[in-house]
């Protein structure tokens, strides 16, 4: 062959007949191109979507992207969405006092999906996931410093101000034991226009704990059943937090009110599990509480509809309303989603059971005139506004009519908190007879 280079092929042997082609190379050989990227590359890109979604924020109301701030259209304001019965919406406190007086309502974001269907909404929402950043009313619910933790919780899946949930991508089952996701820091689609009412301090006895029904139809159980609240605790609460282990300070006591007024009110057998499931710490309580659910599931198969009572972590303003004049906790019903790791087979069957209990206990409990309603409405950017849409499951897969209820919050007395309760009792007696539960149930 000489100096002459031709394609040469071989046959080597090892692991299986293989051919190889070498193929002949002219010129001198070209440096290996350095591969870009990596984390740096990443890292870069990131800043730059979030430097993006801080211009739009910014320019976005300038050039007709997003509302402008203080653009109102005139109206009647009542959002679009099943069980739209709750006061209209107030403006923002930022407007100015003369748009406050004339009633003015909602942007314009809003204007045109509020006459759409909710899947349409939520289509649009899926296809532009920015607006996740707006409530249904058009109103920002990130501040500026929040858009690069935004924008990585969009991209990324997990907070940088809680590194905690970067875990959560590597083990999804963490998020189901998380404590702090029920703790929602997020506006309200209708919020208080009133100050709190003045807390009732007068002295009530706890409620004692109903008889075992050998033939229950109701579940109540508490997964972080150590929940308190200031008022009860008193002053030592101050260091140690809204929380303790005496059930009748604790948010067992309120699930023995409900338990209580189901039983003898409305001959509805329940069963109350007053079992402290954080008591070896919230984190992975829901396992724990999951765990003694099915116990008793398996038990009780004449159960049908679980409640887990919580109360919530937010101001008195926003867990307090006015009912006949009294100040009454608010009531949360928080939908559990389910995630591709932790599926919710029933999330339909929940969601339709929550909508009831909500529906019905604004019409057992319609508020003052001029206070909020007794179900808080928050702006989560769900299509439906009578329940908060959690992206977990909170062990609403293990029966249909699951439900996860958050009577009042931690600054809530034990008054307002038993008087929540006997309004929720009366919406779960109203919604079982509704749904034919009771019949064969003895009551």
């Amino acid at each position: 062959m000489g100096r002459r280079r031709m394609a040469l092929i071989g046959l080597r042997w090892g692991g299986g007949l293989r051919a190889t082609l070498a193929l002949p190379r002219g010129g001198r050989r070209r440096p290996p191109r350095r591969r870009r990227g990596g984390a740096g590359g990443f890292l870069a890109w990131l800043l730059s979507v979030a430097v993006a979604a801080g211009i739009l924020v910014a320019a976005g109301p300038a050039v007709g992207l997003l509302p402008q701030p203080g653009a109102l259209l005139t109206g009647t304001g009542a959002l679009a969405g099943a069980g739209g019965t709750g006061p209209s919406p107030s403006p923002p406190s930022s407007l100015p006092s003369s748009q406050e007086a004339t009633g003015a309502s909602e942007p314009a974001l809003s204007q045109g999906v509020r006459g759409s269907s909710g899947w349409l909404e939520a289509l649009v929402r899926l296809g532009l996931p920015f607006l996740d950043a707006f409530d249904r009313a058009g109103r920002l619910l990130w501040r500026p410093d929040q858009l690069l933790d935004w924008a990585v919780w969009l991209l990324g899946g997990f907070h940088p101000s809680r590194p905690v949930t970067a875990l959560y991508v590597q083990v999804p089952a963490m998020a189901e034991l998380d404590p702090e996701q029920l703790i929602h820091d997020v506006p309200e689609i209708h919020p208080p226009v009133r100050p709190a009412p003045q807390p009732d301090v007068s002295r009530v006895a706890p409620p004692q704990p109903v008889e075992p029904q050998p033939a229950p139809l109701v579940l109540i159980y508490h997964t972080h059943a150590s929940e308190s609240f200031y008022p009860a605790l008193g002053p030592a609460a101050a260091a140690s937090g809204p929380f303790t282990q005496d059930r009748s300070k604790d948010v067992v006591a309120v699930g023995d009110e409900v338990a209580a007024l189901l039983q003898q009110r409305y001959g509805i057998p329940v069963l109350h599990l007053r079992t402290l499931f954080d008591a070896g710490g919230r984190d992975g309580a829901y396992a724990v509480s999951e765990a003694g659910v099915k116990a008793a599931l398996q038990k009780y198969p004449s159960i049908r509809v679980l409640v887990d009572l919580h109360r919530d972590a937010a101001p008195r303003q926003a867990t307090t309303t006015l009912v006949d004049g009294k100040a009454t906790a608010r009531l949360l019903f928080v939908w559990a989603t389910g995630t591709p790791q932790l599926p919710n087979p029933y999330a339909a069957q929940d969601r339709a059971f929550e909508d009831a209990l909500a529906r019905a206990a604004q019409a057992v409990a319609p508020a003052d005139p001029g206070n909020p309603s007794i179900v808080r409405q928050l702006a989560d950017g769900d299509a439906d506004p009578l329940t908060f849409a959690a992206k977990a499951r909170y062990n609403q897969h293990l029966l249909p009519r699951s439900a996860l209820v958050e009577v009042g919050g931690q600054e809530n007395t034990l008054p307002e908190e038993f008087r929540a309760a006997a309004l929720l009792a009366q919406a779960i007696a109203r919604v079982a007879s509704q749904e034919g539960l009771l019949a064969g149930s003895g009551g």
